[in-house]
């Protein structure tokens, strides 16, 4: 397995060296040009170590790498031993240029110590060029060496003191080292330079809370996460900050919040030199890297990048379904892993494949078709329990319950501690049988193994309930109030008889039950939207308002709330401002499908002409057509087609989509498809009569 720090230095790398050296500028051995006159801003001294003169490339094992690989790197090597030579008649910038491009390949392939001796040949020959100092110095800050790393930066800085990445770097070093002083100029300086960098902020911020000034690095924390919402590591920087200053509910919602993702730097020399490798497996660990730090956008370009290079990857196209569906492209992400069990190369791909796919299929609600990929799954890999819970979950909710008891049977008996969760939905599903005494037995089994579970003693209750013992199940109440009479345990059990409650029907003694976790656990933000959407059911949509504003305010990428939101603002026809909730959602979530089929049918079909805008509805239409073609969304696209002018290709359109739906017999989306039709064959537009027929792609319930 790579280093993480070995797989950050080979992601910053990417492609190093492109740009040549000073092309005529021969420099000799001492650093001065040919006519002896010294080189205008340019250091002579070699890094530390170095004897100056030109070092033998350490070639690496090239046997067992892809291809391209093997490729590229002896094209690089070939080209630097002719200019080395002496062929051709090169010069000092060409041969530092070849040595540049060779320490590319290297760095990019984690060839570390190939890659070190090639940049220092190509820093020997070509000193004045200040990319190969900074490369250089990237290299021994990733391999630990501290010394050489501030030496090669500051040689760097200054070539071009105006370069803000060098001066971020410089900062972070010191402030590993614990030169505070030495970091907060570093830093001061990168933000004289740009006062938008988040880099840079977060550095004063590191250097404010070292100096005990929690006040300014909350500025500055904040102020980061402004300019980069998605790095949520600063969270934890911000809350820890918080709780000095004796702020603890506010430091708790932000330490709630914390994450992996780290703030991205960008930096135009590494920039410039990306997507030069000939590696898919550098790619797959590239987008697995950016998986690991939430950075879904770069995960995606990496995967496709790894796909372009080798489309049969089994890997990489797993890697990219994955990443799909975090960025909420569920039918993309469905594609990605039908290709990838089109493609398996033997039991063992496949079996994995149709984990992953009927997996998918299950979690969106495609129970059937997930049945059928889930038990091929386990006919070829039996002994995965996770795939095998979610083939009994998708039975239950289909009302297969015998089989999905047979599959709870299997999960139980393989695993002798009995845990609780599994004895719960064996014991529902034996309910749903019939078998009331063998569902109590499982629940009692399971408070043998999690006593105090206060809300495993509510899901009793309910069942006790159902079965017609009310004293039983009052005492089980009663026990789990008083294991959660205070802290964490409280707020789970109040959350629990709030979904009870709702479960019940008893909407208004849910959102009381929802009230009180959401008054002891402020930044519990899945209650707080439990809360929002009963009171949207209720139709008390300006609380459900206020609850999903709470949530988004102090989470941005709260998908839940931001559909809840949207749908609330629909519901109470408020669609100038569903209209902006719903361009801010893109901004954040720009390959959701189902946002995106939203965004477009209130910009066609809104009840207020004020908000539609038939050219936008079409250019988002267009975009989710290009990738879906079902019906929904050809349907969208009519919308779209009518309300930007053009009303015939609407209404030809649509006339195909009604008989496909005939045809695969959906008489109700038919009769829809019919209304609007009649629109268009009547020259107009089609505007909904209400917010029914727009907020159906939401995705809340």
């Amino acid at each position: 397995m790579l280093s993480r720090s070995s797989l950050l230095l080979a992601s910053l790398l990417v492609g190093a060296l492109l740009l040549a050296g000073c092309s005529g500028c021969s420099s000799r051995q001492d650093g001065s040009q040919q006519d002896g006159s010294p080189q205008s801003g340019a250091t002579t001294s070699a890094p530390a170590g170095d004897d100056g003169a030109l070092r033998d490339i350490p070639m690496p094992d090239l046997d067992a790498a892809e291809a391209g690989v093997r490729q590229q790197i002896e094209e690089r090597k070939a080209t630097v031993d002719r200019l080395r030579d002496g062929e051709g008649g090169a010069d000092d910038g060409e041969l530092a240029k070849a040595y540049g491009e060779l320490a590319m390949a290297f760095l990019t392939y984690e060839f570390s110590d190939a890659a070190e001796a090639a940049l220092l040949n190509a820093h020997r020959l070509a000193p004045q060029e200040m990319r190969w100092s900074y490369l250089l110095g990237y290299l021994y800050r990733n391999r630990g060496d501290a010394k050489r790393a501030e030496e090669m930066l500051t040689a760097a800085l200054d070539r071009e003191p105006d370069y803000l990445p060098a001066h971020v770097r410089l900062g972070r070093l010191a402030l590993d080292g614990g030169d505070s002083a030495a970091a907060r100029q570093r830093f001061e300086a990168a933000l004289r330079l740009d006062p938008a960098s988040a880099a840079a902020h977060e550095g004063m911020g590191r250097v404010e809370a070292a100096a005990g000034n929690d006040g300014a690095a909350i500025e500055h924390f904040r102020r980061a996460l402004d300019l980069e919402p998605r790095a949520n590591s600063l969270h934890y920087l911000l809350g820890q900050a918080l709780r000095r200053t004796g702020d603890l509910e506010a430091a708790q919602q932000e330490l709630t919040r914390a994450g992996e993702a780290q703030v991205q730097m960008p930096d135009p020399i590494l920039q410039s030199l990306a997507g030069l490798a000939a590696s898919a497996q550098f790619y797959i660990v590239q987008g697995s890297e950016a998986l690991e730090d939430g950075h879904f956008d770069t995960a995606a370009s990496s995967f496709q990048r790894a796909l372009e290079i080798d489309p049969e990857n089994f890997t990489a196209r797993k890697g990219m379904g994955y990443t799909l569906e975090k960025l909420g492209d569920v039918s993309g992400a469905e594609e990605q892993l039908r290709i990838a069990l089109e493609g398996a190369r033997d039991r063992d791909e496949r079996a994995e494949a149709e984990a992953i796919l009927g997996s998918l299929l299950a979690a969106t609600g495609h129970d059937e078709e997930a049945v059928q990929h889930l038990t091929s799954s386990l006919q070829t890999a039996p002994d995965q329990s996770g795939t095998r819970l979610k083939l009994a979950d998708s039975l239950a909710r289909l009302g297969r319950m015998a089989e999905a008891v047979r599959q709870y049977d299997r999960l139980l008996a393989a695993d002798p501690e009995y845990p609780a969760p599994l004895l719960v939905r064996r014991a529902t599903a034996r309910i749903n049988l019939g078998d009331g005494d063998g569902a109590l037995a499982d629940f009692r089994r399971a408070l043998e193994v999690a006593p105090d579970d206060a809300g495993l003693r509510l899901r009793y209750a309910e069942a006790l309930d159902f079965l017609g013992r009310p004293g039983d199940a009052e005492a089980q109440r009663r026990r789990a109030r008083e294991l959660s009479s205070q802290g964490d345990a409280k707020v789970a059990r109040l959350a629990g008889e709030g979904r009870l409650r709702a479960g019940r029907g008893d909407f208004e003694g849910a959102v009381e039950s929802y009230r009180q976790a959401v008054e002891l656990a402020p930044a519990r933000h899945d209650v707080r939207t439990a809360l929002a959407a009963v009171l949207g059911h209720l139709g008390r949509y300006d609380e459900a308002l206020a609850e999903y504003r709470k949530v988004i305010e102090a989470s941005p990428d709260h998908a839940p709330a931001r559909r809840g939101e949207i749908a609330a603002l629909l519901l109470s026809t408020r669609y100038g401002l569903a209209r902006v909730r719903l361009n801010e959602a893109m901004s954040r979530f720009s390959r959701d499908k189902g946002l995106a089929l939203t965004q477009s049918r209130l910009l066609a079909a809104s009840p207020d002409p004020r908000v539609r805008d038939g050219a936008l509805a079409l250019q988002v239409a267009e975009r989710v057509y290009r990738s879906d073609q079902s019906l929904p969304v050809g349907d969208t696209l009519a919308l779209a087609l009518a309300a930007a002018g053009r009303v015939q290709e609407a209404a030809e359109l649509q006339r195909g989509l009604v008989a496909q739906a005939e045809a695969a017999g959906q008489g109700e989306l038919a009769a829809q498809m019919r209304d609007r039709l009649a629109a268009y064959d009547a020259g107009r537009a089609w505007v909904a009569p209400g917010p029914e027929p727009i907020l159906e792609f939401v995705g809340v319930s």
